[in-house]
């Protein structure tokens, strides 16, 4: 399955506004907006994946994870909230969640730099350092003047 279509979201005036709050970090504006559109319809993936974003920015990572795990069920090959799923299981200092996460992204979005970044970075909490270092080594092959990698890769 792919992603959904999202042509009319993309033009809904509300998920509009709502993305331009969270993209200038005007959360108090982004909430209300996305609850209104979420009651009226609660199966608008791109609105549950947004809520979550929000969610994880004023650390609300539960209902981050509860949000994504949601968006997910609705559409199982969403890239999008899969990856921000590992995110907030990283966060949530449940790297081996993480990994497992990034394991089934791998073979939809191999070549995702900031997916195997993360990897490395979930490998490494849980003592696989040669996998992590490996890792480190692919994304810097990529992605070789990143001062955060090399941080992380010594």
């Amino acid at each position: 399955m792919t992603a959904p279509d999202f042509s009319r979201q993309m033009r809904n005036p509300v998920l509009i506004e709502a993305a331009l709050a969270l993209a200038e970090n005007r959360l108090h504006d982004a909430e209300p907006l996305l609850r209104q559109h979420l009651k009226a319809d609660p199966f608008d993936v791109a609105a549950i994946r947004m809520m979550a974003e929000l969610a994880a920015r004023i650390g609300r990572l539960k209902d981050a994870e509860a949000l994504l795990r949601r968006a997910l069920e609705l559409a199982p090959g969403f890239v999008g909230p899969r990856a921000n799923l590992a995110t907030v299981l990283y966060r949530q200092n449940r790297p081996a969640d993480a990994v497992a996460e990034l394991d089934a992204l791998s073979d939809t979005d191999p070549d995702n730099t900031a997916n195997a970044s993360l990897k490395a970075a979930a490998l490494g909490r849980i003592g696989d350092y040669d996998e992590a270092i490996a890792l480190y080594g692919q994304v810097l092959e990529r992605m070789p003047d990143h001062p955060k990698v090399w941080m992380s890769y010594g």
